[in-house]
């Protein structure tokens, strides 16, 4: 929410909306734009979290990413220090099971467990946008640099967002930003039930959603109740709700 209200996400869902009245973008995917292929490396600008200051927003980092995945739906990109050939933890069979759970299969307990995220909540919640016309949601992997440090006591970290920034900043596309440290592994390297970073996936994929749908600024609990069903609907444990 403290995103979408910025100065920044204030002023890119209000470009979305103005150019959807215009025509220009329609409401759902075109699927214009042909696809990168994997191996593909791009630079995006992600959040430094640690600098966040209120209405004056939060400072940006450039970090440099490989397509892993290209579906007809989704791109998967993984920042380059978080591969194993770099020296990071992610190898092939994570960004599969991001692939599975993203495209074609949810756990038994989903609206429909032969389907995958994006249809699921594609048919729950509504049509996503599609401001760069390649037809693809882009999930960006890698470590958000938030306030986590354990050693001194902070627990809290941030397990993935979504920033309506990202439709107008440069990146300009339909992004979602997944957490790799300490959402999938810990300091040791031990790896976390992956059913924590997917829900995440499902709960930030509705968060796009509803920003470009309704683009209000006055409906967060709205926004994030829809999102915390957004977990259930996928199959997934709902979490334990502290607010």
């Amino acid at each position: 929410p403290e995103l979408m209200r910025s100065p920044e996400g204030r002023s890119a869902l209000a470009e979305l909306h103005r150019l959807r009245k215009q025509g220009v973008l329609g409401k759902s995917r075109t699927g214009t734009l042909t696809a990168p292929s994997p191996g593909t490396e791009r630079v995006f600008r992600v959040l430094d979290l640690t600098t966040c200051s209120g209405p004056a927003g939060c400072q940006y980092m450039s970090e440099t990413f490989t397509l892993v995945v290209s579906e007809s739906r989704f791109n998967i990109w993984v920042a380059n220090t978080d591969l194993a050939t770099n020296g990071g933890k992610l190898v092939a069979s994570d960004w599969d099971e991001f692939s599975q759970a993203l495209g074609s299969s949810t756990p038994a307990a989903s609206w429909n467990p032969s389907m995958g995220i994006i249809d699921i909540n594609e048919t729950v919640f509504g049509p996503p946008s599609d401001i760069d016309g390649n037809g693809r949601l882009d999930v960006l992997v890698h470590d958000i640099k938030d306030q986590y440090d354990p050693q001194n006591g902070v627990g809290l970290f941030t397990a993935g967002y979504f920033s309506p920034a990202d439709l107008t900043n440069g990146n300009n596309a339909d992004i979602i930003h997944l957490d790799t440290y300490p959402s999938i592994y810990d300091a040791n390297g031990n790896r976390r039930s992956s059913d924590f970073i997917l829900q995440t996936l499902a709960h930030e994929y509705q968060h796009l959603i509803f920003a470009v749908q309704h683009g209000s600024f006055d409906l967060t609990f709205i926004d994030e109740g829809l999102a915390e069903w957004a977990e259930v609907v996928n199959g997934y444990t709902p979490r334990t709700i502290s607010y």
